[in-house]
């Protein structure tokens, strides 16, 4: 399964909680807290109440991601303004890849669009 590894951007560790600005539609994707873990584990909190770990071993100290083999910069994890899940500002996560990968979901049965496009 291809876990949409796309590398962009992120800062600080600890739960960060993200609030959304009233104008925006609930999305029920969006991270809304984030903590680095032990080896190179996040957990993740969507606004849907999913939470989990996701093991991201398999990117570590490869391209971009050797960066997190400084593990103060790895503990730097934070959601970006726009969901993703960010590291400085070169590295980031696609947060819907992540929810698959935290669920073992397929992408039809979390992503609307793509449930549409499947019934037509």
């Amino acid at each position: 399964m291809d876990n949409g590894r796309v590398a962009r951007r992120a800062i600080m560790g600890g739960e960060v909680p993200v609030s959304s600005p009233s104008d925006r539609p609930f999305d029920p994707l969006r991270p809304v807290a984030i903590e680095p873990r032990e080896g190179f584990r996040i957990w993740i909190r969507y606004a849907d109440g999913v939470d989990g770990e996701a093991d991201l071993s398999d990117l570590a100290g490869e391209g971009v991601f050797a960066a997190w083999l400084d593990r103060s910069f790895f503990e730097s994890v934070r959601i970006a303004e726009g969901g993703e899940i960010a590291w400085g500002d070169q590295i980031d996560l696609c947060r819907h890849a992540l929810y698959l990968r935290i669920t073992g979901k397929k992408p039809e049965e979390v992503l609307s669009g793509l449930r549409r496009a499947a019934v037509a």
